[in-house]
């Protein structure tokens, strides 16, 4: 009796980790811990629709290069000014939106550089963050 009432009370686990050994340990971890692992899934293929769908209570996202660097996620891009309508600046938070569930959220503008010509101009940036997942619900326009 005791046996089903753990079990009923198990937590609903979305796992979101690359295929592979460590994904294959963590699925065994939690599974001793007494986690029922309701999705298994590579985080960068993952939307948020599929985490609510499986019914997970919680999500657990492991990345192996995320823990060897204070910044766990960064990027680049060059971005069009005239078309985006407003200038980026070093030093500053911006909204990322549309790279998945594990990659949207807000971002530190790490550096900023500017390219201008006639009728063109550009900024190429380079963005960080320190974690998986957002910290804010959801990137406002």
């Amino acid at each position: 009796m005791k046996q089903d009432a753990v079990a009923a009370a198990a937590t609903r686990v979305a796992l979101l980790a690359r295929p592979g050994t460590a994904c294959d340990r963590l699925q065994a971890a939690l599974g001793d811990a007494g986690a029922d692992v309701v999705l298994v899934s590579d985080p960068a293929q993952t939307d948020a629709a599929g985490v609510r769908a499986a019914g997970a209570q919680a999500i657990l996202i492991a990345l192996a290069k995320a823990a060897q660097s204070a910044d766990s996620v960064s990027g680049q891009g060059t971005l069009d000014v005239l078309r985006y309508g407003r200038l980026l600046q070093a030093r500053q938070l911006v909204g990322v939106r549309g790279a998945g569930m594990a990659f949207d959220g807000l971002y530190y503008v790490k550096s900023v550089t500017h390219s201008i010509k006639p009728g063109q101009y550009k900024q190429n940036f380079s963005l960080s963050r320190n974690g998986l997942v957002s910290s804010v619900p959801k990137v406002v326009a």
